[in-house]
C-alpha cells in the first residue's frame, strides 16, 4: 500500500468521525438537549483539536495531577471542559 492510499483511507477516516460528531450534535440539538449538544460539541472540537498529537502529548496533557482531578469531577461536562482546557493549555506552550 503506497503513502497517498494511506493518506486517502485517513482522510475518510477522519471525515466520518467528523460526520458523526456533526450528527450526535444535531441529534442533541433537534431533542433540545442542552448539555448533551454541548458535550458534543466540546467532543468534536477535542477530536480537531488533537488529530495531530501522539503519545508524548497525551502524555504532557494527562501528567501531574490531571486523573485526580478528573475523577473527582462528577458532571460529564465539566469533565470535557477540563480536558479541552488542559489541550488548550498544551497547545498554548
Amino acid at each position: 500500500m503506497n503513502l497517498n492510499k494511506i493518506n486517502e483511507i485517513f482522510d475518510r477516516q477522519i471525515n466520518a468521525s467528523k460526520k458523526n460528531f456533526d450528527r450526535q450534535i444535531n441529534v442533541s440539538k433537534k431533542d433540545k438537549a442542552y448539555k448533551e449538544y454541548q458535550i458534543n460539541k466540546i467532543s468534536k472540537e477535542i477530536f480537531n483539536l488533537t488529530i495531530d498529537f501522539d503519545i508524548r502529548d497525551w502524555k504532557i496533557i494527562r501528567s501531574g495531577d490531571y486523573w485526580d482531578v478528573l475523577d473527582s469531577i462528577k458532571d460529564e461536562l465539566k469533565k470535557k471542559q477540563y480536558t479541552l482546557s488542559k489541550i488548550k493549555e498544551k497547545l498554548t506552550i
